[in-house]
C-alpha cells in the first residue's frame, strides 16, 4: 500500500512540473510576453464614400501611444511614437501591456481611441481620414 501512495504522489507531482512554472532563484523576474501593434493610416478622398473604397496610404501621421486614457487626454508620458512612412503604417514591437490609447494627428485632423492586444500576440489597428 505504501509503495501505491508513494507512486501516485510522484506521478502527481511529476504531472504538475511544468517547464513555464520554473523559478529564477536570481531574484529577477522574467520577461513576460510582449506584444506588438500595426497602425495603419489611410486617408479616403471622398468623404461621401463610406467604404472609403479608394483609400491611400498616409506619410506623416504622427501616432503616439499612452499607457492610460488620462496620459491621452493631458498628452503626457507617451509610450511610444512614430511617424508614417510612406506605407501609411507603422509596427510598435515590445509592447509590455495589452491595452493602449492613441492619439493620430494628420493635416486632416485628430483621432484618437483605444485597443487591446491579446497577450503575446499581435494586432491591426485602423485610422481613416477624410479628405483631399
Amino acid at each position: 500500500m505504501r509503495i501505491l501512495i508513494f507512486f501516485f504522489l510522484a506521478c502527481l507531482l511529476f504531472a504538475c512540473n511544468k517547464s513555464d512554472d520554473t523559478f529564477d532563484i536570481t531574484g529577477e523576474t522574467p520577461p513576460g510576453p510582449t506584444q506588438s501593434v500595426n497602425v495603419s493610416v489611410y486617408l479616403c478622398p471622398n468623404p461621401l464614400d463610406n467604404h472609403c473604397e479608394n483609400e491611400q496610404p498616409l506619410a506623416g501621421a504622427k501616432v503616439i501611444l499612452y499607457a492610460t486614457d488620462e496620459d491621452r487626454i493631458f498628452q503626457e508620458n507617451a509610450v511610444r511614437q512614430g511617424t508614417t512612412p510612406n506605407t501609411g503604417r507603422l509596427t510598435f514591437n515590445n509592447l509590455e501591456k495589452t491595452t493602449y490609447y492613441a492619439f493620430v494627428e494628420t493635416q486632416h485632423g485628430v483621432d484618437e481611441d483605444y485597443f487591446q492586444i491579446p497577450a503575446g500576440g499581435s494586432a491591426n489597428y485602423l485610422f481613416h481620414f477624410y479628405g483631399e
